[in-house]
């Protein structure tokens, strides 16, 4: 029997579709909450309405589960979205969640928590027929971003995802003439209408002042290259750290709303505590700069210093900034040429060496990483500084996922050094996933990657 309804429920619409056991990805009911407390446990659910045609549950279930390669998690958020009464096949998983939606925990501990109206309904269908701009085309409208460094691995990603959702993007690169800078950015969806680029020099006070002039958010992906580097450790710390506040300056001096950073995993773990399988690394942990400089870990130094000298302008300018921490960052290409962390895969599958390193890195899809950070802005409530990191698995492991899907691939059989097998760890993916992101499981990154490297004509089966 139905539980009475409640004010909180009044304008619900489909709430009693929505009753049933909606957990294709797990073993528990889903609970219905409109963010005061569990209004019911879920019934058996009769049937859906979907794509045109009727489906109990176990059949929608079963065509969930076999939409692995199409992101699992956001088809089912459609699943959900057609119970609920929307008639639209192409729903977008964000218009849902930014309605009241959210799709929470892990694969074996679904939630559902509700607090979808009519109203909300209707504004979404209105939104989404109005525009082909697949997510956030309900706040993109008319708005401009920035987007620093704007030709690299992650960049390329987030001004691309940008533009998807309807933003104007103002994007920095070293030289607008190049056109392994440009060309792959100008040949994305929008860019003819919607994407400016500028000539920027982290290194020179000032010279983003043009492309964030006007804009409400910047992304802060830019990060200095030396082709020589006679002094590492006064080169790349002076310039990470002046870099990262010449753009906060232009940002101060623009007015801008949040200013989003993307950092690195290497300023949260380099800090002496010890990192073993029972270990949860999160926002909490930050990599120590006197071990950095004992240890001449002067990339991680960089990074370290980067944020501290961030989050000291934002206290004493009270401008709104939020840190974004990846670790190895794989997946599709976007640019021509080739990055350092893609590379890593590429030396693995290339027959170059016999070997695989003796350390286990934390891994995470490129894809993930842009959109997180648009929810870094998007979404009003995020604060402070993310992991993003999907899982911690040693080269060992790599290569067996590797192997298993592409076992015609020479791939390195041996540990590098011989000694025992460096530990993993893991990294809490609490906070990230509270901003609405889910992330790529692993194997479908290394394969998306694998078969990007291929297009890209870097590597041949």
């Amino acid at each position: 029997m139905a539980a009475a309804r409640t004010p909180a429920m009044r304008e619900w619409r489909g709430v009693e579709k929505l009753r049933g056991r909606a957990d294709p990805f797990g073993g528990t009911h889903a609970q219905l909450d409109d963010g005061g407390g569990v209004l019911r446990q879920a019934s058996p659910i009769p049937s859906m309405e979907l794509g045109g045609g009727t489906s109990d549950l176990a059949g929608v279930t079963r065509r969930v589960e076999q939409e692995d390669e199409r992101e699992r998690r956001r088809d089912f958020e459609r699943v959900v979205a057609a119970a609920a009464g929307a008639s639209l096949p192409s729903f977008s998983a964000k218009l849902l969640r930014g309605h009241g939606w959210r799709l929470l925990g892990t694969n074996k501990d679904l939630l559902l928590e509700v607090r979808y109206s009519q109203r909300d309904l209707a504004m979404a269908e209105k939104q989404q027929q109005g525009s082909n701009v697949e997510e956030g085309s309900s706040t993109a409208a008319g708005k401009v971003v920035c987007v620093t460094g704007a030709s690299g691995y992650i960049a390329s990603w987030i001004v691309k995802l940008l533009l998807d959702r309807g933003y104007t993007v103002h994007g920095t690169v070293r030289d607008t003439a190049d056109p392994n800078k440009t060309l792959h950015l100008r040949a994305l969806d929008g860019a003819n209408d919607r994407l400016q680029l500028f000539n920027a020099n982290l290194l020179e006070e000032g010279s983003f002042d043009a492309a964030i002039d006007g804009c409400e958010c910047v992304f802060h992906a830019a990060s200095p290259v030396f082709f020589t580097i006679k002094d590492p450790k006064a080169e790349l710390l002076d310039s990470a750290v002046s870099g990262t506040l010449n753009v906060l300056r232009s940002c101060k001096k623009a007015s801008v709303k949040r200013v989003v950073i993307t950092s690195s995993m290497a300023a949260v773990t380099f800090n002496g505590r010890p990192r073993t399988p029972d270990v949860i690394v999160d926002e909490t942990w930050f990599s120590v700069p006197e071990l950095c400089e004992k240890h001449q870990q002067w990339y991680v130094l960089s990074k370290t210093l980067a944020e501290e000298a961030a989050w000291k302008f934002s206290k004493d300018n009270e401008l709104e900034i939020v840190v974004m921490h990846p670790t190895m960052v794989i997946g599709p290409l976007l640019q021509p040429t080739l990055n350092a962390s893609v590379e890593v895969i590429l030396n693995l599958i290339n027959g170059s060496s016999s070997t695989y390193p003796n350390f286990a890195h934390g891994w995470v899809n490129v894809k993930d990483v842009a959109l997180a950070h648009i929810l870094a802005y998007e979404v009003p409530s995020a604060d402070g500084r993310y992991c993003i990191v999907e899982r911690v698995v040693h080269y060992l492991e790599l290569v067996k996922i590797i192997s298993k899907m592409y076992p015609n691939i020479s791939l390195p059989y041996k540990c590098g050094d011989g000694e025992p097998l460096f530990p993993t760890y893991q990294v809490s993916t609490d906070k990230i996933r509270s901003l609405g992101a889910e992330l790529i499981p692993l194997e479908k990154t290394i394969k998306e990657t694998i078969e990007s490297l291929k297009e890209k004509g870097f590597f041949a089966l």
